[in-house]
């Protein structure tokens, strides 16, 4: 649910099959697609400064898998930004009003484990009566610190309660959060508007924001009277915040019966996103498997061609970026190869998303650094607003979807590769399984399938075995690695079957 992507903390929870998967990241919304969140009271409108909290991506209360703390304190009590605006009898701007919104907000991490919720307790007992249920990047306001901070009293919409602190970004990881996962938006307000190149009056409209729109923000600029918003897939630029209202549309806290709701409208939103940045952005290879292995993996990884973000996860210490989520180096050398394909547009694309007096300055430094051989993870780089704004505009570029798509396809026939050459596999559905398992982790990929061929007697009875991929598919399930994705893996067996019965 991206993971865009997510299920239920603090409990056992039924997990609805419907697999994007986050270890990756998540999701985008066209102006098609806006505020599935309302169904479930979501919507906090800015000019009206009462909010209560946001939410980004966390895990179970009862999950095996430790992820790293959200950050401490609650929302913004440390950031000297928000303390600044914190003045009396000062008329705040619409940005202002904006930051005001984030005091003592929480949004709900679940990083990569399989449920889609974390669940609000009567009491600070995990056990205690579940009295709600916050998705994967929903908010709450953040009302206490309890038991030496393992759990915060929250409010929630409706619903007051506890939650496992662990599970619950805060202060700058909430602010980046509810921007990747596109929950902060822009409502054009009055007339249609003109969406810039960059982000001054003077530059040229590259596209209409049209009369009440939303469009997702994905950063404000530094003088704080742009924001730069994503139209669709494809078009994005700076529109002056005096001509929108700033919205945070996180889902809230929920009842049993409105979080089936909710994860039955988030799923179907979920698959029209995919499906748009699909048709834009693969292409056929003219190999009927490797394009299908292509379809399943970018399926459970997001599809996200234009995806760019800092860390949140603590084993994370630099910048993963595109459609299947390149971490570190691998993201490194995908936009080395982006610049490389076309350096006078690409350093064009660079300059575009910087303003100011030293824009130019900060535009060559990051077309050096991406083009420079220094290890990002060993140094890491973290990448400023501007710097992500630039990034996004090279993935999404013509160079970028070519050299994206490119390494999609070597990536993929490389794992082909394995399965057939070294493994012997001669069935398209196992062949498919297993690169997706390969993908997620190599190396117990190859632990399950040498299993299942010594269960087999051999390749070859593997492949030929009428129940080849129930058990294949049932040991992944058993495997410690890919038993916490069981979305992913049901929706991969169900993918692979229609795959066997052709």
């Amino acid at each position: 649910m991206k993971k865009k992507k997510y299920l239920a903390i603090g409990g056992a929870c039924v997990v609805l099959t419907l697999g994007a998967f986050f270890s990756t990241q998540n999701k985008g919304k066209s102006d098609d697609n806006q505020n599935i969140s309302k169904a479930a009271g979501a919507v906090t409108n800015v000019e009206n400064t009462t909010s209560e909290g946001a939410a980004g991506s966390s895990n179970n209360g009862e999950a095996t898998t430790e992820k790293s703390e959200g950050g401490e304190g609650s929302g913004e009590i440390n950031d000297p930004e928000t303390k600044e605006i914190a003045t009396p009898n000062k008329k705040l701007t619409k940005y202002e009003k904006y930051k005001e919104t984030l005091k003592g907000m929480g949004v709900v991490d679940l990083g990569d484990i399989d449920v889609e919720a974390l669940y609000v307790h009567e009491t600070m007992d995990k056990k205690s009566k579940t009295v709600g249920y916050i998705p994967h990047g929903g908010k709450m306001k953040i009302l206490e610190k309890l038991d030496d901070n393992n759990w915060y009293k929250i409010k929630s919409g409706k619903i007051k309660g506890f939650v496992r602190s662990k599970y619950v970004l805060t202060g700058k990881k909430m602010k980046e959060a509810i921007v990747y996962n596109k929950d902060v938006i822009a409502h054009v307000e009055g007339e249609n508007v003109g969406i810039l190149g960059k982000a001054n009056r003077d530059s040229t409209v590259v596209a209409i924001g049209y009369k009440e729109a939303d469009y997702p923000i994905e950063a404000f600029s530094d003088n704080r009277k742009y924001a730069y918003v994503e139209r669709t897939a494809t078009i994005t630029g700076w529109i002056p915040i005096s001509k929108i209202k700033i919205q945070v549309t996180c889902p809230k806290a929920m009842d049993k019966e409105e979080f089936k709701e909710y994860q039955r409208e988030y799923s179907e939103k979920e698959k029209k996103e995919l499906e748009s940045y699909l048709s834009i952005s693969l292409q056929p290879t003219g190999n009927s498997l490797l394009d299908s292995i292509i379809k399943l993996v970018s399926h459970n990884e997001s599809g996200n061609f234009k995806s760019a973000r800092n860390p949140i996860t603590g084993g994370e210490k630099t910048i993963t970026v595109g459609a299947w989520q390149w971490y570190g180096e691998n993201a490194h050398n995908i936009l080395r190869q982006i610049c490389n394909a076309n350096r006078d547009k690409a350093a064009e694309i660079i300059e575009s998303a910087f303003a100011g007096r030293r824009g130019r300055d900060k535009a060559e430094k990051l077309y050096e650094d991406i083009l420079g051989s220094k290890n990002w993870v060993n140094e890491k780089r973290l990448f400023s607003n501007e710097e992500l704004i630039a990034v996004k505009g090279l993935l999404g570029s013509d160079q970028g979807v070519k050299v994206q798509s490119s390494k999609i396809q070597s990536d993929i026939q490389a794992k082909v590769t394995v399965a057939i050459r070294t493994y012997n596999l001669s069935n398209d559905a196992l062949v498919a399984y297993f690169c997706d398992l390969f993908w997620q982790n190599p190396a117990q990929a190859r632990a399950v399938v040498d299993e299942c061929i010594d269960h087999f007697g051999g390749a070859r009875g593997f492949s030929r075995a009428r129940n080849g991929l129930r058990y294949l598919h049932r040991k992944a399930l058993n495997n410690h690695t890919f038993g916490r994705f069981t979305r992913r893996r049901e929706y991969t067996y169900s993918y692979c079957q229609r795959l066997d019965e052709n």
